[in-house]
């Protein structure tokens, strides 16, 4: 449930399209944030869950012109109020260019540590599902 809260506060914060978990190895489409995930640690106390997610997230771009590799700091520093105490970014961004498809194109990265909180009830997750006994009888 934390990937899937991470990618709409990511998507509010960018105001992109989308937002992949990849590494941007595995594509090149512009516009839109890759986010890698190193690590998410959960732990669960009266009925509220608490998470931590590190990782980075990353952008293709054709040209410094078209994707300034201060764009993601200036997104950031814009960071609606609502979701600042939920990341802490990396102050630096790390330019890597890369071939993709016979393009020289950049790959701005910048590392990210998010904090979430959200309720935990898997009775009320489990309203509605039905139990098949049968499949557990071979287990």
């Amino acid at each position: 449930m934390v990937i899937e809260t991470l990618k709409k506060d990511l998507i509010d914060i960018f105001q992109v399209p989308k937002v992949v978990i990849a590494d941007l190895s595995f594509g090149a489409e512009q516009d839109i944030i890759y986010c890698q995930i190193n690590k998410i640690v959960s732990d669960i106390h009266t009925g509220v869950e608490f998470s931590e997610a590190q990782g980075s997230i990353s952008m293709v771009a054709a040209s410094e012109e078209k994707l300034p590799s201060e764009w993601l700091h200036q997104r950031i520093a814009l960071i609606p109020k609502r979701l600042n105490q939920k990341f802490f970014f990396n102050k630096s961004a790390d330019t890597i260019p890369f071939v993709y498809a016979d393009k020289i194109l950049s790959r701005y990265q910048i590392g990210f540590i998010y904090f979430n909180t959200q309720e935990f009830n898997p009775q009320k997750e489990m309203q509605g599902v039905k139990y098949n006994n049968e499949t557990q009888q071979g287990a």
